[in-house]
């Protein structure tokens, strides 16, 4: 039984972990977004849409991830506190 606690919190602590990461890598998405859509631009024609697009991609899927990551560590926790 305490060995089963233990692995659970070992899992819980890298979920985590996970989370923090993923976030990290979010801001930095979300300024680099910033960047690419600069919103002084004169001329629209000259915004790297193609690589924004693909940016906004990769930000959507770390959103959906964080999302899924924190409702098991919700659940987790609820597990381990009673």
């Amino acid at each position: 039984m305490g060995s089963e606690i233990a692995m659970q919190r070992a899992r819980l602590a890298d979920k985590k972990r996970t989370l923090e990461e993923l976030n990290l890598r979010m801001k930095s998405s979300v300024s680099e977004l910033r960047n690419i859509l600069d919103p002084y631009a004169v001329d629209f024609t000259t915004l790297r849409m193609n690589v924004g697009l693909a940016e906004w991609s990769a930000l959507f899927d770390a959103w959906e991830k964080a999302c899924e990551l924190k409702k098991q560590i919700a659940a987790m926790e609820r597990d381990l506190n009673g």
